[in-house]
């Protein structure tokens, strides 16, 4: 075992990312052979110094001083004028994980037409709604907040993380990966997401020894540092900090049944505690306020501009919803907050509901002038109504199907919600200023994911697709897990990626829980078109492709 990393030796090169991995792979095949280092010794066995922002950036940085820690060592010490959030974004973008959300649903199958989002597109499009609200409340509530500036950096970085750990094939992967995992701790994306960041993705960094980079590599196999963020970027992604499944006394008030953190992933949480952030299930940073609500604007205005050009509900759906969806909508949590005590009076909640999602597309109906004939109990009037609704609702069709009418509505309705959206400033801790949201503009976001929820993700054109992708993951799960508990060491994980069939064999006959953990681990990560084929390749005389496992 490398000792810790002392000074860096005077006129030393910094190990670049190609001396770095020249470094890992000989690590990995001395690791392998047991063949003797060949590194010298570092005399100092002290951890490497804390980074020092230069003096100018302090004196501009407004988030608290932890924020720019990162709970992996060592930490880098050549900033090169970047600053840690700046890096953090570099290391996302350039992820494996970031970059397999191309191929993962967001609703529509991934696939089926690439005009239709995907994780990897609603991600940035987040980003983007995210860092114009940042703005927004940087210029109008600077006084109240007290010189303090929102991060656009760590804003913009949460937002593209918010879906890392989601599984292929959208919700229905998430609902069956958390079936499978019920009695091994639960899957849920935001807690995977956590768990790739700071585990699963594998990230050094430029470091400037080489004993330094030697104890890195060595720390990395043992404890897995994964992108090492920096902890204001971690914050913005925690939601929910507090443990999956555990809510009530033990998580504290404010807990969201169904969400948290694996208990794998619980010691990142104590660890962002211990540096003072203060994080619990009522406080969450000003970074991950924005990034959630910036989240249910897109999904609530971009999800549905899919659906109409799918064809799969016209802006006359959203004016005439049935008494059935109408009931499903009012059952959600997030609308029944909205309405409070209206919630219980089914009659004055359904018009809300309604008056809620015929704002989106109002004008489109307003026709009232044109048609006065409408109004006159005779032949004449029967005759204008018919052909009233006939042209409302052939109207509504060619909307649905005009891109640019999609857009000049959607994006009027996302700046409306960005304009609605205030603070209640925190004089004492100005990072947990809390982020409000017109009732109104709160409202019609609830009802329109709810809508888009039990309209569209329910259809019967959907329901074939979840099916067989709940079929599908399940199977795979199924038959991954039995092979990851086989008795026989030779064939003990062979279904799994090198480096976790690896594992099995060094750790013996493996746990149940870790081995559905690991299991979980490397479905979730998979595209679409991944599961698609390995299931085929399992379950059919599909012939396997070389780079199956190849990563």
């Amino acid at each position: 075992m490398p000792k810790p990393p002392g000074k860096p030796r005077p006129n030393s090169r910094p190990y670049t990312p190609q001396r770095l991995l020249s470094l890992a792979v000989h690590h990995e095949v001395r690791r392998k052979t047991q063949a003797l280092s060949a590194f010298k010794d570092a005399e100092d066995q002290r951890p490497p110094p804390e980074p020092q922002l230069p003096a100018d950036a302090q004196a501009q940085r407004h988030e608290p001083a932890a924020y720019a820690r990162r709970l992996a060592m060592p930490h880098e010490q050549s900033w090169g004028g970047i600053s840690p959030f700046a890096k953090d974004y570099a290391r996302i973008v350039h992820s494996s994980a970031f970059r397999r959300l191309q191929g993962k649903t967001q609703l529509i199958p991934a696939g089926e037409n690439e005009v239709f989002r995907t994780r990897l597109t609603h991600s940035l499009e987040v980003a983007d709604i995210a860092s114009r609200i940042a703005s927004t409340l940087n210029h109008g509530s600077g006084a109240a907040l007290g010189g303090y500036r929102i991060n656009n950096d760590i804003v913009a970085c949460a937002s593209l993380l918010h879906d890392l750990g989601h599984p292929p094939f959208g919700h229905s992967g998430e609902e069956v990966l958390n079936e499978r995992m019920r009695d091994y701790g639960g899957f849920e994306g935001n807690a995977q997401t956590l768990r790739i960041v700071t585990s699963l993705e594998s990230r050094l960094g430029l470091i400037e020894d080489r004993a330094a980079a030697e104890f890195a590599i060595a720390q990395a196999e043992e404890r897995p540092r994964g992108m090492n963020l920096t902890a204001g970027t971690l914050a913005a992604v925690l939601k929910y900090p507090y443990q999956l499944g555990a809510t009530g006394r033990k998580a504290g008030r404010g807990a969201v049944a169904g969400k948290g953190i694996y208990e794998e992933e619980m010691p990142v949480l104590h660890a962002l505690q211990a540096l003072g952030l203060g994080l619990s299930p009522q406080r969450r940073t000003l970074e991950c306020q924005i990034m959630d609500i910036a989240d249910d604007i897109a999904y609530s205005a971009y999800d549905l501009e899919d659906t109409l050009e799918a064809g799969i509900v016209t802006p006359l759906d959203l004016v005439a919803p049935d008494d059935d969806l109408l009931e499903a909508i009012r059952s959600e949590e997030g609308v029944r907050a909205c309405l409070g005590p209206l919630a219980g009076d089914m009659h004055r909640a359904n018009t809300r509901i309604v008056d809620a999602l015929t704002q989106v597309f109002a004008s489109l109906f307003d026709l009232g002038d044109a048609y006065p004939q409408i109004q006159t109990d005779s032949v004449e009037g029967n005759r204008a109504r018919h052909i009233f609704v006939a042209r409302t609702y052939l109207e509504s069709v060619m909307h649905a199907r005009h891109p640019m009418v999609r857009r000049q509505f959607l994006e009027a309705l996302i700046e409306r919600h960005i304009a609605a959206i205030t603070l209640v400033a925190d004089a004492d801790a100005p990072h947990f200023s809390r982020v409000s949201v017109e009732p109104g503009s709160r409202l019609r976001i609830e009802c329109l994911k709810a809508f888009n929820y039990h309209r569209v993700i329910n259809s019967r054109r959907l329901k074939m697709y979840h099916y067989r992708s709940r079929k599908i993951l399940g199977e795979l799960f199924d038959t991954l897990f039995d092979n990851a508990m086989e008795r026989d060491p030779k064939i003990r994980g062979l279904l799994l990626p090198d480096r976790m069939h690896e594992q099995f064999r060094a750790q013996g006959r493996s746990q149940r829980r870790e081995a559905a953990r690991l299991v979980a681990d490397h479905l979730s990560s998979l595209t679409d078109s991944e599961a698609l084929r390995l299931h085929a390749q399992l379950t059919s005389g599909q012939s396997a492709t070389f780079n199956t496992y190849w990563r």
